[in-house]
């Protein structure tokens, strides 16, 4: 479906549409070719938001630091799959992360899938905080699970991102 239109420099006239990834009929014909040419247009209106509900949960943490290392880590995973998208990988199926505040002032952050959880334990003391991928029997029974340090945090969000990734989209 088509909203509206937007009219370029070079006064063509393209549709916005409504859909992610369309294809559009230019006309006149191919200068080239002499026949009527399509292009595919990757129009990104998409947001996925996997985050918003998260921060909104943390804002009430009573320490300032704990909910800035979530705050921190939930940035990271959106960034990325923000940029993922650019890549036109379906994401579209991406639950959003839940945050929870613990009683010892710690907060958990959870990603839930159907077959699996990925998770971020944010703890008072930083060296103590953890993440961790527990899978049901149909992605074998993974678990797995570490500390989170600023050395080696994004190549572990990329290796989970990879394997959520790999679940939802499986390469057949």
């Amino acid at each position: 479906m088509i909203n509206n239109t937007q009219e370029t420099a070079s006064k063509m006239i393209i549709p916005i549409s409504d859909d992610p990834i369309f294809h559009l009929r230019l006309h006149p014909e191919d200068q080239t070719f002499g026949r009527e040419c399509l292009i595919n247009f990757y129009y990104f209106s998409i947001n996925i938001n996997l985050i918003e509900n998260a921060l909104e949960s943390i804002k009430g943490t009573d320490n300032p630091a704990v909910s800035g290392r979530a705050r921190e880590i939930l940035t990271s995973i959106q960034d990325k799959i923000d940029s993922l998208l650019k890549y036109k990988i379906d994401l579209l199926s991406l639950p959003t992360i839940r945050a929870f505040n613990v009683d010892d002032g710690s907060i958990l952050l959870e990603w839930i899938f159907n077959d699996f959880r990925v998770g971020f334990s944010i703890e008072q003391i930083e060296s103590e905080s953890s993440w961790h991928l527990v899978s049901n029997e149909k992605y074998g029974e993974t678990n797995a699970s570490g500390f989170i340090s600023k050395n080696n945090f994004d190549n572990i969000l990329l290796w989970l991102i990879d394997f959520i990734i790999n679940s939802i989209n499986p390469i057949e």
